[in-house]
């Protein structure tokens, strides 16, 4: 874990701060031992350069395990795998950006795309705007979630397992929510790469976007339901032309299963 991490840095000076984010990964450098008081004695805050971001340079806290699992995602399990989208877009549109990973990734190999983000969590939108302007990427960032109708909603969890919920908690906070069908209408007319992490609320906002999407349109997704579930929200997207890969499945629990597809419509 620790050598696939160290080979993920732009340069060799990375490596060996990516090799203690691996070491961090597996054991996170947290508490009153004397491995985890060694791990933060040489630095728990770390910015390597990474290779699959085009160089770009991340802001990485070893004593959070939410930030080690992104980087381990993207860029060593590489659940988006950009070779696979057959056109170049005009647009990227990342919802549910978390602190901007999956943004950099694409503006890497597609520079000149206009990038827009959605993040409501609070902490996210810190780490989000940190990343973004280390790297000086142009982009346009709503501190907003995505829905069928514009408004508000309480949102409660953090990292990348945050969700919008109805009620009101004492940990929940009240967000935007934003109707993304007309804000892709008035958006993206050519060609979009869109990726959609929402935690679940895919399930209501997918059929409704199947009509209004660019004709050429490359989706990377997370579903957070079950294989019958997730199939008859898809439902829409198949019979509007879009071809399906399932790119990895991880069940989780009983009741939830995590799934990352790709899914793209050329013409």
């Amino acid at each position: 874990m620790a050598a696939a991490y160290a080979a993920a840095g732009a340069r060799w000076l990375d490596r060996p701060a990516l090799f203690r984010a691996g070491l961090a990964r597996l054991r996170p450098f947290t508490g009153g031992s004397l491995y985890a008081r060694l791990g933060r004695l040489f630095g728990a805050q770390i910015a390597p350069r990474l290779r699959g971001a085009g160089g770009a340079r991340v802001h990485l806290d070893l004593t959070d395990a939410t930030d080690l699992m992104i980087v381990e995602e993207i860029f060593i399990d590489e659940i988006y795998p950009l070779d696979s989208v057959p056109f170049t877009p005009a647009t990227i549109i990342d919802c549910g950006a978390c602190a901007g990973l999956f943004t950099l990734l694409a503006h890497a190999r597609y520079s000149a795309a206009q990038l827009h983000l959605f993040e409501p969590e609070p902490g996210n939108l810190g780490r989000l705007r940190r990343n973004l302007s280390t790297n000086q990427t142009p982009a346009t960032i709503h501190a907003a979630a995505v829905g069928i109708a514009n408004g508000h909603a309480f949102f409660t969890g953090e990292g990348f397992h945050g969700h919008l919920t109805s009620s009101a908690s004492p940990q929940a906070v009240r967000v935007e929510v934003i109707d993304f069908v007309a804000f892709i209408r008035k958006t993206a007319a050519g060609p979009l790469l869109l990726k959609i992490d929402i935690e679940g609320a895919e399930a209501e906002l997918l059929p409704l976007l199947a009509p209004v999407l660019p004709p050429q349109t490359a989706l990377f997704l997370e579903t957070h339901h079950d294989e019958a579930v997730w199939r008859g929200y898809l439902q829409p997207l198949f019979s509007a032309g879009f071809s399906h890969t399932l790119i990895r499945r991880r069940p989780e629990s009983a009741t939830i299963e995590y799934v990352e597809h790709f899914l793209v419509r050329t013409s």
